[in-house]
């Protein structure tokens, strides 16, 4: 016997196995024992339970080939033992072969890395496909998750060590497994086949299938994988089935086995669009939505061959209508990045066929789908919800609804919206964006209603309710309300009537570009064309992306390693006697190289990267986070080159999105010591020398792109700081945050602490850069007040060489001529920048975030402290930076105000961080609207008397509840309310006639 069994080490031996084996992957060190038999030795396997009888000994490779075939579901026969039907016999099979093959012959049994998988195929008779046929089931894919699992420690191990050398073999040879399982992108169909042709009842059906989708299309593959990769040696990036524990490509894979289910279901066959529907309300609930339906798009309708409109429609339909609705918002997100995002209004012809490609898709919806079609319909009336963010989608939409040969649905949602522009409480409350986005459809449907049906307009025009809504809009109190109501007005009677009856407004905005741009909505057409004249999009899917810049990535690492210096020609030199050395002068020893100073030459790295020199070499240098040195050279070379390019040519303004996008994405991986600062000084260079386009993206991204909370705080800290260098305060600025001037620290190095500890504990790095502004900004505007209190308390002024608060005339001198100095450094339209820029897109998508989240606000990120505190810093920054001489003035305080009221009487208003930004803010919008004179206060006193007396009582009992241990609190709350008497006392004094004073 023993000449016929040898035991010889994979790893070691030069002898070939009997089954060849892929040479993909090898674990050096690694020593597998693999028993080979003798060629005339056989096994009989009669039944079941001889197979497992065998698995649970140490067998040869020969009999596990048997056992294989004789458990192959591709080779049954009637009455043959089908390991894919539940049972205990076949359960304790499964764990016994997942067991024994993963330990004992994972390397006679080799994997290929093929990208189109083949192991379903009955043809395909190699050991792996046949092992893998076997575990291809429910029972089988939980068997091999739960042996993964058992395979983990129970406890986490300490940081920078990994799993044991065995365990951790093992857990790559199970990922490797699970990985090549569920490579196939058919596979779902495949299990449903089975369940539905091998499960006899239809309870055991639902049973199997419930618990294939607790499998596969909820977050236990992605945890499990991920944790496995973490205890392993492999990299998550590297590895070949790291994709199993990433969750965009995970995602990707789940989007194209369902959409080749519903592309090879029939269409008459509804329990399986039954079945496929309760697949895809889990696989929506793993948080990758949009990955699930791009797959689902580019494989169902973005194919010229065989556009699945029919599957498409049957898959929409078999989900539930709260699943609907999740999916619709997602198609409608999916086709605007896909279609219409960087459109430019002056290309006309793109934009038509961009959106008329978005109209084809809509319109298979509307016209099917019926809960779709009203839901969509609700959110064109409300302005708000299901991602309708661009007057673009609000085209594409209006112009399905007007390709219905019925005109109902134009004419409901104009009616509908009339109402809604017109209601009193929602010109009030509602937030700006939605306003105009109410507008925007009023003035397209009008536009459709009258070419279409004149009549119907007219009679619609002529109703009470457009009537009561012009008039309340033009009676409202907010100047973008009424700026609103005048353009919807002038629009409408342009279309019905005659020239010298038509509404006209004689004023200066009602003249510009965007009034304009208002008014042209009603004349906007756009086709709806077939399914057959559908264009691509451009873009590619998540995973082709992701592969062709793994790809791009690797053909340049390849190209700098394959780089070679180029060897030049040594040419013998001839002596001379003609010339004499002595005139020649000896070159200075060069200074120390600390590159250079290292004993071993071979050590040194003589090809360092060059800083550099245009921004998409930057962007080259900022993504590639595996090469130290670029990185590092990318970041902290950011600042200054950005500064050089915002005034040189066009360079900045084509990669200005994607460097945003970018700094903003950054990690510090290295635990770089100035990280935070090279970011924050980079993204507010972008935000000077573009503020036009970097405000609303800041904005955009703050509150739609999936970021961390420092990541989130870096775009506020950016957004306030580049607002004040605008205006030219950046000396002052630098000066209240602590910043050196000039001087370096002089200290003995003994006496100070190491940086890292000096950043923990140093007082000035407990507040942020906008926190520390803002409380300089409170102290200029409460120290006439102290100083004045100081003046009253200390005696009469007769008896004074100088009274404290003439020192503030002094200061207020000095101020004036910083401020002229200033003026001649800012640009012209700093007002209009800051409004537009800043201001309106930071209040707008906050007030949007409030109007759409539930009251409760307990899981909101928004509302955390820090990130709610910061928030509010910044609008402080802008608001104060615009000043009293803004003309969009009355705007600005009713926004606050508005804002203000909305968060004074919350949970979160409660936290002493918060509490304080609040009052600061509700500080600076007095202030400015003290700075701008008695309009101003009257303006306080009569069209905002509510809002303010509210405040001023909640001001009150924070006064009064507030400890004497909190200064700063006591001070922003008294400093209030003696601003609050001193407006009311003077506007008391205007109404009476004389000049009341008010005493302290």
């Amino acid at each position: 016997m023993e000449a016929l069994l040898k035991v010889v080490k994979s790893s070691d031996s030069s002898e070939e196995p009997l089954i060849p084996h892929s040479p993909a992957r090898e674990t050096p060190g690694a020593q597998r024992i693999s028993v080979i038999e003798d060629e005339q030795s056989e096994a009989h396997l009669s039944s079941p339970e001889d197979v497992l009888k065998i698995l649970k000994s140490k067998i040869p490779a020969s009999t596990l080939l048997e056992a294989l075939k004789f458990l192959d579901p591709a080779s049954l026969e009637n009455g043959d033992f089908n390991i894919i039907i539940p049972s205990s016999l076949a359960a304790q099979i499964l764990h016994a072969l997942i067991t024994t093959t993963i330990c004992d012959h994972w390397a006679s049994l080799g994997m290929e890395h093929d990208p189109k998988p083949s192991y379903q195929l009955p043809s395909s008779q190699t050991p792996q496909a046949m092992l893998l046929r076997c575990v291809k089931s429910p029972s089988g894919i939980g068997t091999l998750l739960a042996y993964l699992r058992s395979l983990l420690p129970s406890q986490t191990p300490p940081q920078g060590k990994s799993a044991s050398s065995d365990k951790g073999i093992l857990i790559q040879d199970a990922l490797s497994l699970l990985s090549r399982l569920l490579s196939p992108i058919d596979l779902i169909f495949h299990l449903l086949t089975d369940i539905r042709r091998f499960i006899d009842h239809e309870v055991r059906k639902q049973l199997l299938w419930q618990e294939t989708i607790s499998l596969l299309a909820s977050g236990k593959v992605l945890s499990i994988s991920a944790e496995s990769l973490k205890y392993t040696e492999l990299s998550v990036g590297t590895s070949a089935h790291s994709w199993i524990s990433n969750g965009k490509l995970y995602a990707a894979w789940l989007g194209k086995n369902i959409s080749s289910m519903a592309s090879q279901f029939s269409i008459d066959d509804d329990q399986a669009w039954k079945y496929l529907g309760a697949f895809i309300s889990r696989s929506l609930s793993i948080g990758q939505t949009d990955q699930v339906v791009i797959e689902i798009l580019h494989t169902l309708l973005f194919r010229k061959d065989r556009p699945g409109t029919e599957n498409f429609i049957n898959l929409l339909k078999s989900l539930r209508q709260h699943d609907q609705k999740r999916i619709l918002e997602s198609i409608l997100r999916c086709l605007e990045r896909a279609y219409l995002v960087n459109l430019l209004e002056n290309e006309d012809k793109i934009v038509d066929a961009s959106i008329s490609n978005v109209s084809i898709i809509l319109s298979l919806i509307t016209r099917d789908v019926v809960i779709m079609k009203e839901t969509l319909k609700n959110w064109l009336i409300s302005g708000i919800g299901g991602s309708i963010n661009s007057v673009y989608m609000r085209r594409s939409l209006l112009a399905t609804f007007a390709s219905d040969p019925e005109l109902e649905s134009l004419s409901q949602i104009f009616t509908k919206s009339i109402d809604v522009f017109g209601d009193k409480l929602s010109i009030k409350h509602s937030p700006i964006p939605a306003q105009e986005a109410n507008a925007q459809v009023i003035l397209l449907t009008a536009g459709y209603l009258h070419r279409l049906e004149t009549t119907d307009l007219s009679s619609l025009v002529q109703a009470s309710s457009y009537l009561s809504a012009i008039s309340n809009r033009l009676g409202a109190a907010s100047t973008r309300s009424r700026f609103l109501g005048m353009i919807v007005g002038t629009s409408l009677s342009k279309l019905i009537d005659k020239p010298e009856s038509r509404m006209k407004f004689d004023l200066a905005e009602m003249e510009s570009d965007e009034a304009s741009w208002f008014l042209r909505l009603s004349d906007t057409q756009d086709q709806v064309r077939t399914i057959t004249d559908l264009e691509l999009p451009h873009t590619l899917s998540s995973t082709e992306t992701i592969k062709k810049r793994a790809l791009n990535v690797k053909h340049e690492k390849m190209q700098e390693s394959s780089a070679k210096p180029t060897a030049s020609k040594i040419l013998p030199l001839e002596d001379s006697d003609e010339y004499n050395d002595d005139d020649l002068i000896p070159y200075q020893k060069p200074d120390a190289d600390a590159s250079d100073s290292d004993e071993d030459p071979t050590l040194i790295q003589r090809s360092k990267p060059t800083p550099p020199v245009y921004i998409r070499d930057l962007l080259t240098y900022l993504r590639d986070i595996d090469n130290y040195d670029r990185y590092i050279l990318g970041i902290s070379t950011a600042p200054s080159l950005i500064r050089r390019k915002s005034g040189f040519g066009s360079e900045l303004d084509e990669h200005i999105r994607d460097l945003s996008l970018t700094l903003t994405s950054l990690h510090d991986k290295y635990n770089v010591p100035k990280f935070q600062e090279y970011r924050l000084q980079s993204l507010t260079e972008l935000v000077v020398a573009r503020p036009l386009v970097l405000g609303p993206w800041i904005a955009n991204a703050f509150f739609h792109i999936d970021l961390s909370q420092s990541q989130r705080s870096s775009l506020l800290v950016a957004l306030g700081l580049g607002a004040r260098e605008l205006a030219g305060y950046r000396e002052e600025d630098s000066k209240a945050m602590g910043l050196p001037q000039g001087s370096a620290d002089t200290s003995f190095p003994s006496q100070r602490l190491p940086p890292r500890l000096e950043i923990q504990y140093d007082p000035t790095s407990k507040h942020t850069p906008t926190e520390a502004i803002s409380r300089n900004i409170a102290r200029n505007s409460l120290e006439p007040l102290a100083l004045n209190a100081v003046d009253t308390m200390s005696g009469p002024n007769a008896l004074k060489v100088r009274t404290f608060s003439s020192r503030m005339e002094v200061e207020k001198k000095k101020h004036e001529q910083e401020q002229l100095r200033r003026a001649k450094s800012i640009p012209k339209d700093l007002h209009r920048i800051l409004f537009e820029a800043f201001f309106r897109p930071l209040t707008s998508g906050f007030s949007l975030m409030m109007y759409s989240t539930s009251s409760y606000n307990g899981n909101n990120p928004f509302f955390s402290p820090h990130l709610l505190s910061l928030f509010i810093q910044t609008t402080n920054l802008v608001i104060s930076t615009i000043g009293p001489s803004s003309v969009n003035h009355l705007t600005i305080t009713s926004d606050v105000l508005t804002l203000l009221m909305s968060l004074h009487n919350s949970a979160a208003a409660t936290e002493p961080t918060v509490l304080s930004a609040i009052l600061s803010l509700f500080l600076a919008v007095l202030d400015i609207n003290i700075a701008s004179g008695s309009s101003g206060e009257e303006r306080l006193v009569n069209e905002f008397a509510e809002q303010v007396m509210e405040m001023r009582e909640w001001v009150g009992g924070i006064f009064e509840r507030t400890p004497k241990g909190d200064d700063q609190v006591r001070m922003l709350a008294a400093g209030i309310m003696v601003k609050l008497g001193e407006v009311m006392n003077r506007y008391q004094g205007r109404l009476f006639g004389m000049n009341a004073e008010f005493s302290f």
